[in-house]
């Protein structure tokens, strides 16, 4: 209990903070983290890309779906369904519509495809809160961990700004799906390896 407890109260401060940017803001860090994302040997070297559409002043991902279609990346994008994620090839800005929340998600005719079996190179995820641990905090739903759980994903990488990495620890628990790397405005945290500035 006291670790739900730990966790909603980052999330609802995080959340806070992250409401309070501006427009301009989020679209000038956007900027600044997606370089820092395609500089990386994960990103150039990926042949499978899973992305998100980005929410309510999340980090903003368009500029990374053109570089990785532009690069003959195969992009893959969630769709919720019930308790369930599943993820679907896109192929142009076109193949995306919006959907609930005004969030952009695969067309009803690319969702009519059958997902395959994919393996991925990288998961690019949103999230609330993370430490320097890799650990991540999310909406509280697990759609993100339970669909992780049941793929071949070799690196999970987040995009988030600087002020939502955490000093500390987060609570974790069995079924999180830890980072590999979190790219941010000012640097980029390998758990792999080193943590990097500039």
């Amino acid at each position: 209990m006291e670790n739900a407890q730990t966790k909603e109260s980052l999330r609802r401060h995080l959340l806070k903070a992250r409401n309070a940017l501006d427009a301009e803001t989020v679209k000038s860090l956007s900027a600044r983290i997606e370089e820092r994302l395609a500089a990386t040997l994960r990103f150039a070297s990926a042949r499978t890309v899973a992305l998100y559409s980005e929410h309510a002043g999340e980090v903003m991902t368009g500029s990374v779906l053109q570089r990785a279609l532009e690069l003959g990346k195969e992009v893959y994008y969630p769709v919720i369904s019930g308790k369930s994620l599943t993820f679907h090839r896109v192929r142009a800005f076109s193949e995306l519509t919006v959907g609930a929340y005004s969030i952009l998600t695969p067309s009803p005719l690319v969702v009519a495809e059958n997902p395959a079996a994919i393996e991925l190179d990288i998961a690019i995820l949103p999230g609330v809160a993370f430490d320097e641990a890799g650990t991540r905090i999310g909406f509280g739903k697990g759609y993100y961990d339970r669909a992780l759980s049941e793929l071949k994903v070799s690196s999970v990488v987040a995009l988030a700004y600087e002020f939502q990495i955490v000093s500390g620890w987060i609570p974790t628990e069995s079924h999180d799906a830890p980072m590999s790397l979190i790219v941010t405005e000012e640097r980029i945290i390998d758990l792999t390896g080193a943590t990097s500035g500039t």
